[in-house]
């Protein structure tokens, strides 16, 4: 195997994009990239020149991780794995299950939720907004606890706080217009 930047570009060029085994193979090599880059801004940076989106790398780097050594890994749809990945638990019901049938991303989303608890928010039940002096942000007083589930464990989406934002605005509005 080449274990120099301009070789490993090569080899990424030359993978088909669609295929499950090429994907692993993509993350194979980026980890390989990784450790020969000096440091995680310099990888960016050829990750970049190479014309990979970010967010691609950093899933195929989780896919390498995470199911590299999984025998049945062609078993998994890329979306599965990338769902999976935050989850030790579903994860490792997903392998055992790829035994005998295809992961796919229904599937793998079905997992996370079995195996995730809800993740509490705050919210206020009377929302009092007070300045603080130190800082000069506002906080909220008169909290009560709610629920949220947010898409699964690992870091959430842009789409899942843009919803979690949306939601806590809704229902402070409402709360608010209703003390009022």
């Amino acid at each position: 195997m080449e274990t120099d930047l301009p070789a490993i570009a090569k080899q990424l060029r030359a993978l088909d994009r669609s295929d499950i085994k090429n994907w692993l193979r993509r993350g194979e090599l980026l980890t390989l990239a990784k450790s020969l880059a000096p440091n995680d801004t310099a990888f960016r940076k050829w990750v970049q020149r190479q014309g990979i989106a970010r967010r691609t790398a950093f899933k195929a780097l989780a896919a390498w991780r995470d199911f590299g050594a999984v025998p049945t890994s062609a078993r998994f749809s890329i979306e599965a794995m990338a769902i999976l990945g935050g989850s030790p638990e579903a994860r490792a019901e997903a392998i055992e299950l790829s035994q005998t049938k295809q992961v796919t991303s229904r599937i793998a989303r079905d997992l996370v939720a079995r195996h995730t608890d809800p993740t509490p928010i705050a919210i206020a039940s009377r929302p009092t907004l007070r300045q603080t002096q130190e800082d000069g942000y506002f906080e909220v007083f008169n909290v009560e606890e709610y629920t949220f589930t947010i898409n699964g464990p690992g870091n959430p989406t842009a789409s899942d706080l843009l919803g979690l934002i949306m939601h806590v605005q809704r229902t402070l509005r409402d709360r608010m217009s209703r003390a009022a």
